[in-house]
């Protein structure tokens, strides 16, 4: 790669057949080794470890087992010191688990992921170390990371190929001239770094709220502390039941309750707006909503006959 003199911009990029490809905005899609933005113009790494011990996983493939159909959901177990993901397809299955190696070693990790695989190993497993964090700008000069040259947060929300959607469409909005304005720059890094915390906060709030005792990992992650923006959600939650929800912010309220609920913490109290509702039209709202659910299920095919029916379509 190299810079101009007079104000540090990537001039050209020399690939490895030789070729020099320049230009006025590069985009960085080179993975955890943020080839552009963090090895060569030196963009520091903040690193989550803290909040997110985690910081590798192995991936095994395996076979389906004869006559069972898929089931249309992936299935994440917690483990001693992290937790597996059993994603079941059509012609496979993908199993792996994410853990703590300061916690358990790999032999330990093996022996507690390759007995609960979804079927027989086609692969080997595979290591993958990573780690949780993100850089401290995801724009500097005319380079721009998109995905996880930018950061990475653990797959227990699938959220990387989200956060490189928001990435593209936030570049499309704030797509800049040759002038570069640094409040553009400055716009695009702090909608990125909003949005990261908030996607980190929600991972975070899964580890915070276990109440297993039964090793040290799931001890350590109840007593941590976590960032005053995740604690600011927690006390008003507590409070009254109160969510909060940003601009750029993934997870609906509905996916805080189901954390919230799923770890029996309930608030203290409530917003005496609800107060004008009476207990009539709180049955009659449940009541309607428990009907329009059942309506639909009635009339949604199960999971193999949708399948199905995709495959007859491919065959027309």
């Amino acid at each position: 790669m190299e810079q101009r003199p007079e104000d540090g911009f990537i001039r050209a990029v020399t690939l490895d057949d030789g070729r020099e490809v320049e230009g006025d905005l590069f985009v960085d899609c080179s993975g955890f080794r943020s080839l552009l933005l963090g090895e060569a113009l030196g963009v520091r790494f903040e690193d989550w470890g803290r909040w997110l011990p985690c910081d590798a996983a192995f991936a095994v493939q395996s076979r389906n087992r004869p006559g069972d159909a898929p089931a249309p959901f992936t299935r994440v177990t917690a483990r001693s010191a992290g937790w597996q993901w059993g994603i079941p397809l059509r012609h496979r299955a993908g199993n792996g688990l994410v853990f703590s190696s300061a916690h358990l070693s790999d032999d330990q990790v093996l022996a507690e992921l390759m007995p609960h695989l979804l079927g027989d190993p086609l692969t080997e497993p595979r290591r993958i170390p990573f780690r949780p964090g993100r850089r401290a700008q995801a724009w500097s000069r005319n380079c721009v990371a998109i995905g996880l040259s930018a950061g990475f947060l653990e797959p227990l929300e699938s959220t990387s190929i989200a956060l490189i959607e928001t990435g593209v469409a936030r570049l499309k909005q704030l797509f800049p001239d040759r002038r570069f304005a640094p409040a553009v720059i400055d716009e695009y890094n702090d909608q990125s770094a909003r949005e990261m915390e908030r996607v980190r906060d929600f991972i975070i709030l899964h580890y915070k709220l276990n109440r297993r005792t039964d090793s040290a990992f799931w001890r350590d992650c109840r007593e941590m502390t976590v960032p005053d923006t995740l604690q600011r959600k927690i006390d008003l939650w507590t409070a009254r039941g109160e969510f909060v929800r940003y601009r750029w912010e993934m997870f609906h309220p509905a996916s805080w309750l189901a954390i919230y609920d799923g770890f029996g913490v309930h608030p203290d109290d409530y917003d005496p707006a609800v107060d004008a509702m009476t207990p009539a039209d709180l049955e009659r709202g449940l009541r309607d909503m428990r009907d329009n659910i059942a309506r639909l299920v009635a009339s949604t095919p199960d999971h193999a006959q949708y399948l199905a029916a995709l495959d007859r379509g491919q065959a027309a």
